[in-house]
């Protein structure tokens, strides 16, 4: 069999098996290994993250300790652990975040709501029980 035959009976079977999948898969989502995927805004893992994630240092010019708002929106990844994409409000408060415990802000006013987006890895640990989360993108606007 020449080399231009055998070329052209491989790209035959592979349109067939295209248009095959296409008529057997249509209008199913399936998962795309690497790929990001829809999740609900209550997902225990990033409700996790959001709430370790130091958002604080963010802001190097203030004192004011933050705290999480709503969760508008958010996509995970599975990539050597969990990415998190997400959409979310940011309360900062008029605690300050030096004199105020992590788990004690829920109790502070409010100044003023921000519309922050972030992408949070959160990695597998030596131990088992934790977790390492790093924020690789951050940003936010003021909510007007």
């Amino acid at each position: 069999m020449k080399l231009s035959t055998a070329v052209f009976l491989v790209s035959v079977s592979l349109a067939v098996l295209q248009s095959f999948f296409d008529i057997v898969l249509a209008g199913k989502k399936f998962a795309v290994l690497g790929g990001t995927k829809p999740i609900p805004v209550d997902h225990p893992g990033l409700l996790n993250v959001l709430k370790v994630a130091h958002f604080s240092k963010f802001f190097p010019f203030g004192s004011s300790a933050f705290r999480l708002g709503r969760v508008l929106q958010a996509k995970q990844q599975i990539a050597a652990g969990h990415i998190y994409h997400a959409h979310f409000e940011l309360i900062e408060t008029d605690c300050d975040r030096q004199l105020t415990a992590a788990e004690d802000v829920s109790s502070c006013g409010e100044k003023r709501r921000l519309l922050c987006e972030a992408t949070i890895w959160s990695k597998p640990s030596k131990r088992e029980e934790e977790e390492e989360v790093e924020v690789t993108k951050f940003s936010c606007k003021s909510k007007e």
